[in-house]
């Protein structure tokens, strides 16, 4: 959010560990909140979403069980299916959010999210016409309409992970995930990987002011914005 603010834009934000029980998007009164927010935006403002990944990612296949049980997981497992609330929440709000103010939309997930293969997240990809986009370290897939999305891919090569492996190791920076005969295995550590990098929120917020500005039918700014 502080990259947009730096930007000269407002910005909001909607995160159950800082929002609290108005701001879980699993209840009535959490969908509410972020429907009265998503309310305020103009047309072709951005929606930037990350819901939580970690029941939906391969390292927690044991749990979820999508690979054997298909997209929606177990459907003995209280978590898993408490994700699957929260993303088709997501996705309904997004679907009411495209039609009513026109935004542009991003949605971040680890590369191979079972996320992006839900029923009702397919169907907001196909009805937003949304494309792929950008890959961080960790393999993140960014799946949009906003209309530069892809300028910002990247591919992280070999080397480059090397690298950034040296740098973490200067910093004395402890491993998320570790490799063991019975597989990879995420570590406490993994959790801080969820938070985005300056230089990736810098790049993202710039390129929508870009695309802002190019689009045909940008007006500017309103004075109350």
């Amino acid at each position: 959010m502080d990259a947009f603010v730096k930007q000269h834009c407002r910005a909001a934000k909607y995160d159950i560990l800082s929002g609290g029980a108005n701001e879980d998007l699993s209840s009535r009164e959490g969908f509410h909140t972020l429907l009265l927010k998503g309310l305020r935006l103009m047309t072709f403002a951005l929606v930037m979403c990350g819901p939580p990944c970690s029941l939906f990612i391969f390292l927690s296949s044991s749990q979820h069980l999508r690979h054997l049980y298909g997209a929606m997981g177990s459907p003995w497992d209280v978590p898993t299916q408490l994700a699957n609330i929260i993303a088709g929440n997501m996705a309904c709000f997004l679907h009411i959010i495209k039609i009513a103010r026109k935004p542009w939309i991003v949605v971040e997930q680890p590369k191979g999210s079972w996320l992006l293969k839900l029923p009702r997240v397919l169907d907001l990809i196909s009805t937003c016409k949304f494309m792929r986009g950008h890959q961080l370290e960790k393999a993140t897939t960014l799946v949009g309409d906003l209309p530069g999305l892809k300028s910002l891919k990247r591919v992280i090569t070999k080397k480059k992970r090397e690298h950034y492996k040296k740098i973490r190791a200067k910093k004395n920076q402890p491993p998320m995930y570790i490799v063991t005969e019975r597989g990879v295995h995420g570590t406490r550590h993994l959790a801080k990987s969820a938070v985005y990098p300056t230089r990736f929120c810098t790049a993202l917020a710039k390129l929508w002011l870009r695309d802002l500005r190019e689009h045909q039918g940008y007006q500017g700014l309103p004075s109350s914005y």
